[in-house]
């Protein structure tokens, strides 16, 4: 699964944010994270959106992901 990260590193940074690539969807520990959220379903797309400092579409993308991805690994 290309949202879920390989190494188990921390990958949030310092929080501070020089370019794109520093972006909170660009690190896929966070991504991972946002997705568990989404699916365990305790706060709403908004508040996981400011949580994760991106936009609540990008927190349903990542559940989406996260869905097709287990999806895979049983054979659905």
């Amino acid at each position: 699964m290309d949202f879920l990260p390989e190494s188990g590193e921390d990958c949030r940074g310092s929080g501070e944010q020089n370019d794109e690539t520093d972006a909170p969807e660009s690190h896929p520990g966070l991504q991972g994270e946002g997705a568990m959220a989404a699916l365990r379903g305790e706060k709403t797309l908004t508040e996981l959106a400011q949580q994760f400092e991106v936009h609540a579409t990008q927190i349903t993308t990542w559940k989406a992901q996260l869905v097709d991805g287990v999806a895979g690994v049983f054979g659905g």
